[in-house]
């Protein structure tokens, strides 16, 4: 149990925007029609509650008695977006209520617009803002997601005045989406690719965002966003392979009919654990992405990551340049886990161009810049793309 306070507007709707998750968008309308009720009955149980203010500012109490009960009782996070979308939603419900007794009690049509402005100002938020995502050539960054500025008012920040002011020509790579029967069928294929099965003893789990499938000795995870997998071997209990070479690592890799591009950068990051990844580049490029393997000393995978993807289509793009990537920095545009202190202190690093997947299956150019805050090493994501 545990309890967290967030009195920032729309926090939870610019998480929404970022992530655009299916669960998030529905927990928001959630909040909105859970309140619909009690909108409804208050002004059918009552004639002092007919008039909006009384509905509303009640609703409005209710909802704050829930949130500090919430926090009170340690039972999660108290927010004023719940506050916010609660009140709104007895709003809507007082307004449909009100419009069916207007006419029922054939009093003056005039009232009816007002009675149904909330609804209509709810849904034409959210019709504007599925719209606007709809129209986008690409999704957004889920990594660069921040809920609020971070505060840097008085925070010594040194470095990165060194960065290039010029900006750069990229592409974005389309990647593609799956969803749950192709999920299914991938798990099906790459099972049978490492000579496994699925589980009699466990059950597939379908979820907004991603699909779980069990081995008889292991798990998958389907992304359905950027078509990407994560294998986990639970069954090797050797100890890691620190010191595998590139020709050893792909020659693993192939065995299970997994083919890295000749222009990937081998990492060996000690504990058993590599990578290959594609590093940016202005030119077009026939893959994208990151692979993360664990190997044992018995040989064999025990884990795998694979976002590495071949990629047919580009869109060009331009690209913002270093030093403003990082004066989004200095404007505290960055999400941060930190101390109730705050930032006392931010240094720059290094930063690097790679490629993330957006919320649409795009492959983006991102920055992914390389901090201290506080004396602490991070790495915070910044699009690239304008």
């Amino acid at each position: 149990m545990y309890r967290a306070l967030n009195l920032r507007p729309f926090t939870l709707y610019h998480e929404a925007w970022y992530k655009f998750e299916a669960g998030l968008w529905r927990n928001l309308a959630f909040n909105i029609l859970m309140f619909v009720p009690f909108g409804v009955l208050l002004p059918l149980l009552t004639k002092k509650c007919q008039k909006a203010r009384v509905t509303v500012t009640a609703a409005l109490g209710f909802s704050i008695l829930i949130e500090a009960a919430q926090y009170a009782f340690r039972a999660g996070q108290a927010e004023f977006d719940d506050i916010l979308n609660n009140t709104a939603g007895a709003w809507i419900g007082y307004g449909l209520v009100m419009a069916v007794l207007t006419v029922a009690r054939r009093q003056p049509k005039r009232r009816l617009f007002g009675y149904i402005a909330p609804l209509f100002v709810a849904g034409a938020a959210f019709g504007i803002i599925f719209t606007v995502y709809g129209l986008k050539d690409c999704g957004t960054i889920s990594e660069a997601y921040y809920p609020y500025r971070q505060e840097l008012r008085g925070a010594e920040i040194k470095g990165g005045a060194e960065l290039s002011e010029n900006g750069l020509n990229g592409y974005v790579y389309a990647v593609g989406n799956t969803d749950a029967p192709e999920a299914r069928a991938f798990a099906e294929e790459f099972f049978g690719r490492i000579n496994a099965s699925f589980s009699p003893n466990r059950d597939s789990i379908y979820y907004d965002s991603f699909s779980m499938f069990y081995s008889h000795n292991g798990s998958l995870i389907v992304r359905y966003k950027g078509s990407s997998y994560e294998y986990t071997n639970f069954s090797s209990n050797e100890e890691p392979e620190n010191s595998a070479t590139e020709d050893q690592v792909r020659a693993l890799l192939a065995a299970w009919q997994i083919d890295i591009p000749g222009n990937a950068v081998f990492t060996n990051h000690g504990s058993g654990e590599y990578s290959f990844h594609i590093p940016f580049n202005t030119n077009k490029q026939s893959h994208v992405g990151r692979l993360t393997c664990t190997v044992g000393a018995d040989g064999t995978i025990w884990r795998l990551s694979n976002y590495l993807h071949e990629c047919p289509d580009a869109i060009p793009y331009k690209l913002i340049s270093p030093r403003e990537a990082f004066r989004r920095f200095e404007k505290g545009e960055f999400y941060w886990y930190g101390e109730n202190g705050g930032i006392q202190s931010l240094e720059y690093v290094f930063s690097e161009l790679e490629y993330r997947a957006d919320t649409k299956g795009y492959y983006q150019p991102v920055y992914i810049f390389i901090v201290l805050i506080n004396g602490e090493r991070y790495e915070i994501v910044i699009p690239a793309v304008t």
